[in-house]
């Protein structure tokens, strides 16, 4: 219908005048600012802009997901990579260790499983490797859901749901994230990283079956251990 169109129109200009794309003796560079925040590339919200370029153009996420890869420091992929003109290092307040360490995961699964490009699965691999290993150490009490690290984007939610442990929204994305992790590495012929990860999603799925489904629905968080 018209509206949507129009909404349609209004949202992918708004898109086009936040992106940038620049060419240099290294390569090309892509980045998008996240409108107002003037953030450039935020890992949780070009994970809802990814599907875009993976109909469009997958080069741009093939870019995205390189130059982030770059700014990962000790198994933690920060939120963004710079503010305004200066990129380089993350400039938002917080970390949000869990969520962009999924985001990044679940992202370079569907970038392989939209283009085919085996290669850039495989180069990355080690890093969704060592960004998954940070999250099974931010799960303190060994059921496979995160006490640490929990900060996410929900930035308008409550306390208890854009920073509190145990969150189910943190947990479904992390056994996501393990079971892409084990489907790269399988398919890379690692049979013993596939299994360590395949492992950590059975752990995450028998804890919400257990503890975090309520006859219709999942909780938001599980409770802390007493």
């Amino acid at each position: 219908p018209p509206e949507f169109a129009d909404l349609f129109s209004f949202a992918f200009q708004s898109w086009v005048m936040n992106t940038w794309y620049a060419v240099d003796g290294e390569g090309d560079w892509f980045s998008v600012w996240e409108g107002c925040c003037k953030f450039h590339s935020t890992v949780d919200v070009e994970y809802n802009t990814m599907p875009f370029y993976l109909q469009y153009w997958p080069e741009l996420a093939r870019l995205t997901l390189d130059e982030w890869a770059a700014h990962e420091r000790d198994g933690v992929m920060p939120h963004d990579m710079g503010m305004g003109f200066q990129v380089g290092r993350m400039q938002y307040p917080h970390q949000m260790e869990v969520e962009e360490a999924t985001n990044y995961v679940l992202l370079l699964m569907a970038y392989w499983r939209a283009t085919g490009d085996a290669d850039t699965a495989k180069r990355h691999l080690a890093l969704a490797d060592r960004l998954m290993d940070y999250v099974a150490q931010c799960d303190t009490d060994q059921d496979g859901i995160s006490e640490k690290g929990t900060s996410n984007t929900v930035d308008q939610g409550s306390a208890a749901i854009q920073h509190g442990p145990k969150q189910v929204y943190l947990a479904v994305k992390a056994l996501s994230a393990w079971q892409a992790v084990a489907a790269m590495a399988k398919a890379a012929g690692d049979e013993a990283l596939a299994r360590k990860h395949a492992d950590r999603a059975d752990l995450v799925a028998a804890t919400l079956r257990g503890k975090g489904w309520l006859d219709d629905h999942y909780v938001v968080a599980l409770k802390p251990e007493a």
